[in-house]
C-alpha cells in the first residue's frame, strides 16, 4: 500500500506503523479521551513494538497527540512532524 511506498521513497527507509488512536476506527473504546491518555497509548504501543525511538507525524488530533508525546517523552522521539491543526489550546479541557 502507499505507507510502503512512502517508505521505499524515504531518504532513509523506515517501518511504518500508523495506529489508531482511541474512540477511532479498531482500537478499544475507553471513556477518557485526554491527550495524555492517547500520549501513554501510544507509549505503550511502541514499548509492545520494540520501538525506543522513532520519527512522529500526526494530522488534526494525532497531531496534538504527536506534539504532546514529544513534550511529555522527548527520549522516544526522534522527529516529530505535525499537519493540519492550530498551536492554540481550543478550551481549559484540552492539553497535556
Amino acid at each position: 500500500g502507499w505507507a510502503r511506498a512512502l517508505s521505499g521513497s524515504l531518504a532513509r527507509p523506515r517501518r511504518i506503523v500508523m495506529p489508531d488512536l482511541r474512540n477511532h476506527g479498531d482500537s478499544p473504546k475507553a471513556t477518557s479521551m485526554g491527550y495524555v491518555s492517547m500520549v501513554e497509548d501510544v507509549v505503550a504501543l511502541l514499548d509492545s513494538l520494540g520501538i525506543d525511538r522513532c520519527c512522529v507525524l500526526g494530522h488534526s488530533m494525532g497531531g496534538k497527540v504527536a506534539a504532546a508525546l514529544a513534550l511529555l517523552h522527548p527520549e522516544r522521539v526522534e522527529a516529530v512532524s505535525v499537519l493540519d491543526i492550530a498551536p492554540v489550546a481550543y478550551s481549559g479541557q484540552n492539553g497535556p
